[in-house]
């Protein structure tokens, strides 16, 4: 029983995470579909477990073991892609609190998924994730994501997910750019005006299934983030900014 595993300890006396759980869920089930555990571990999940951390982190820590903060929390980088990752792929907003029971939860609402090409998706997209929590270069992406960090705003990482990995292919040529800007657009101006974020989540979530199934380009990003009303979540017009 999940709830009777996570209130225990592991081998190490260290509670198990909402990421461990789902390892040990993924494991089982690839078992249980004749899929040769052992290989799928070392070749799509080894480096979860065993990447060195930046080099100023220390010189056996782990990149993804490391803490973040994300709001009023510490989690571990794994756990914080996770919960972005599993309400990307969901599209339904959720407290990371409840990480495990999601991921099964969307897990199982298809009657059989290749644990191979579920692990081979994840670590697609959790290797653009890695490039967005320690940005390197100036580029456009790394220097919005380099002021994410700064506005201590994770919420729009799911679209980030779609915009840079999972929808890449239907991005129009040349509009990246103006994507990131608008969206940098949209957070720094609600801050500016001190309109608070408490509805990001929801938000971006809704502009997620808006842009799942259309063209990714920046006219559908700003018709939708035009479109909302309300101080929760307007995008503050030049006279407001001003």
């Amino acid at each position: 029983d999940p709830q009777v595993i996570f209130e225990t300890l592991n081998a190490r006396g260290v509670p198990l995470l909402p990421s461990d759980l789902i390892r040990n869920f993924v494991f089982l089930r690839a078992t249980q579909q004749g899929e040769n555990a052992e290989d799928l571990y070392s070749a799509l999940w080894k480096d979860y477990d065993e990447r060195p951390a930046e080099a100023d982190a220390g010189k056996n820590e782990r990149f993804w073991k490391q803490m973040d903060r994300q709001g009023r929390i510490k989690r571990t980088r794994l756990d914080l892609f996770m919960h972005h990752y599993v309400q990307y792929r969901s599209a339904q907003d959720l407290s990371i609190g409840h990480l495990f029971k999601a991921f099964r939860s969307w897990w199982e609402s298809e009657a059989k998924r290749s644990v191979a090409s579920e692990l081979e998706e994840l670590r697609r997209h959790s290797d653009v994730f890695a490039k967005v929590l320690v940005p390197d270069g100036d580029g456009r992406t790394a220097l919005f994501a380099k002021r994410l960090q700064a506005l201590d705003t994770s919420t729009v990482y799911p679209v980030l997910l779609l915009l840079l990995v999972g929808g890449k292919e239907r991005v129009v040529a040349d509009d990246l750019d103006g994507i990131v800007t608008d969206l940098e657009s949209y957070l720094v101006r609600r801050m500016v005006c001190d309109l608070g974020t408490k509805n990001y989540n929801r938000f971006f979530l809704t502009a997620l299934g808006k842009l799942a199934n259309t063209r990714f380009d920046r006219y559908n990003l700003r018709a939708a983030l035009v479109e909302q009303q309300g101080e929760s979540v307007v995008w503050p017009d030049d006279a407001r900014f001003k």
